[in-house]
């Protein structure tokens, strides 16, 4: 599990009425919020907490984001442009399929999408903080859930299905494209959702670039093989 932030000394908070100005303080407050949202939830945190943590006064929360709701929301949506990189990297695999105009080329870009899906759901051994937020929010949606959805979750969705869309002509534009995508999208997140469990299941310590590797691995060849049936 991620270990807890060490709350800065007594000493190098600032006294509760002075007015914080600094982007310093702003930064501290959006990473010890990722942390503590990300274990504990909105409800779960108050804004004596981050302010603690954060070695800042309590109006700090409220002078940089304007409350804990919009500082939540600020803690989400960087935490998904990282996120946002594979998008990117997607609609350049499926330009190059494009362009290439055959079924292979698109086989190998959706098998390099997987990969890298795969990979930006963890961060060294433990689930990234995007990976977290998404299993919270699956759970427990809150409103600031909705604009990720609409600005990073969609607009990737849509190019994975046209890529789908390459390799499958048959299926574009029907239900069948997106249970395939659903598919492929749930086996990766399986492992990062159920991250006990795998680790169980698996005999393994750890989470580490091999075994993601070979988890990739498997899922690109199961699921090509399911695509590849008429």
């Amino acid at each position: 599990m991620r270990k807890a932030m060490l709350s800065p000394s007594r000493s190098t908070r600032k006294d509760k009425g002075s007015p914080p100005q600094t982007e310093s303080s702003r930064e501290r407050l959006l990473a010890v919020a990722t942390e503590l949202f990300g274990r504990r939830g909105v409800d779960g945190t108050s804004i004596r907490d981050l302010a603690e943590a954060a070695g800042a006064n309590v109006a700090a929360v409220h002078y940089h984001f304007g409350g804990k709701d919009e500082l939540y929301a600020a803690v989400i949506e960087r935490a998904f442009q990282r996120m946002d990189e594979h998008r990117r990297s997607l609609e350049r695999a499926l330009a190059t399929a494009r362009a290439e105009g055959t079924a292979q080329a698109a086989e190998r870009a959706l098998a390099s999408c997987i990969r890298e899906f795969l990979e930006r759901l963890f961060d060294g051994a433990e689930p990234s903080w995007a990976a977290t937020f998404l299993s919270r929010e699956s759970m427990q949606p809150t409103k600031a859930m909705e604009r990720v959805i609409h600005e990073f979750v969609r607009p990737t969705w849509d190019t994975f299905l046209s890529l789908l869309d390459l390799i499958r002509p048959d299926f574009a534009g029907t239900q069948a494209t997106r249970f395939v995508a659903s598919s492929i999208v749930g086996q990766c997140l399986y492992y990062q959702h159920a991250l006990p469990v795998v680790l169980t299941t698996f005999e393994l310590r750890r989470i580490d670039k091999a075994f993601l590797d070979s988890a990739g691995a498997h899922i690109v060849r199961f699921s090509l093989d399911a695509l590849r049936r008429r």
